[in-house]
C-alpha cells in the first residue's frame, strides 16, 4: 500500500470519517473530529505503522496531510 493511502486510512480511522474524503490537501481545520487530541492519535499511529519517530512540535505544525507524508519522507 502506497505511502498516500496508508496515511489516509490512518486519519480515517483516528478521526472516524469516510476515507473518499480525505485527500492531501485536507488539514485539521476541514474535519470537526480532528482535534488536538486526534493529533495525537494520528502521530502516534503513523509512528507504529512507519516506524518513524515524529517531534512533538511538528504536531502544532501540521497544515495539511501532504505535510505529514512529507515527515514520513523525510
Amino acid at each position: 500500500m502506497k505511502v498516500n493511502n496508508k496515511v489516509f486510512s490512518i486519519i480515517s480511522k483516528c478521526i472516524d470519517v469516510d476515507i473518499k474524503k480525505i485527500n492531501l490537501k485536507s488539514s485539521p481545520k476541514d474535519f470537526a473530529k480532528w482535534d488536538s487530541l486526534s493529533n495525537l492519535k494520528i502521530l502516534g499511529e503513523i509512528e507504529k505503522e512507519f516506524g518513524k519517530k515524529i517531534n512533538f512540535g511538528e504536531l502544532f505544525r501540521i497544515k495539511n496531510i501532504q505535510y505529514l507524508i512529507n515527515l514520513i519522507s523525510k
